[in-house]
C-alpha cells in the first residue's frame, strides 16, 4: 500500500517497482517460513518466480534465519533508490514507509525468535505434573480443613463441641 502511495499514478517504471516490492514482499514471507522448517532449498523459489538466479546466489551466502533480513533490507534500499531518483514523497509518508519495515523486520524477528525459544516437552511435561501434584495436595489440604471445621462445629452459629 505504501509502495502505490509513494509511487503515484501509474506508469510502466512505477508498475515494475510496485511489483517489484510485492515479489520481494512475498519472498520475505517464504523465506520465514524456511527459516522456521530450517530448510534451506531456494530452487522452487526460483520455479516459482519468487527469486532470480543472482538473488539466489546472494541468499545461499547468508543463513537460513538471516535470509529473510535481508530481503528486508533489499526492500528498504529499493525506497532508498527511488528517493534518490528524485521520487518526493514527503516525510509523513517517508516515515511510515520507515515504520512499516521496521515492523516487518520486527515481525521476522519475533517469529524466529518464538520459534527458536520453545521449551522443550520433556521439561513442560515435568512441570505440567509438578503443578498438577500441588494443586492435588491444595485440594485435599482444602477438604480436609472444611471436614474438620464442620464436624467440630455443635450448631450453625459458631460455638464448638
Amino acid at each position: 500500500m505504501i509502495a502505490y502511495r509513494v509511487l503515484g499514478p501509474a506508469n510502466e517504471d512505477s508498475d515494475k517497482l510496485k511489483d517489484l516490492i510485492l515479489r520481494l514482499g512475498r519472498l520475505c514471507f517464504q523465506l520465514t517460513f524456511l527459516a522456521v522448517q530450517g530448510d534451506g532449498e531456494l530452487g522452487h523459489l526460483v520455479d516459482r518466480g519468487l527469486l532470480t538466479e543472482k538473488e539466489k546466489l546472494w541468499l545461499d551466502e547468508a543463513t537460513i534465519g538471516s535470509r529473510p533480513m535481508v530481503v528486508v533490507d533489499w526492500i528498504y534500499s529499493y525506497f532508498d533508490m527511488i528517493r534518490e531518483k528524485g521520487y518526493k514523497f514527503g516525510d509523513p509518508v517517508e516515515s511510515q514507509v520507515h515504520v512499516n519495515v521496521q515492523n516487518l523486520r520486527g515481525g521476522i524477528g519475533t517469529t524466529l525468535g518464538a520459534i527458536g525459544a520453545q521449551l522443550p516437552y520433556p521439561y513442560v511435561h515435568c512441570i505440567y505434573w509438578t503443578v498438577q501434584m500441588l494443586l492435588l495436595a491444595l485440594a485435599v489440604e482444602s477438604g480436609v480443613l472444611l471436614a474438620t471445621n464442620l464436624y467440630t462445629k455443635s450448631n450453625g452459629n459458631g460455638e464448638w463441641r
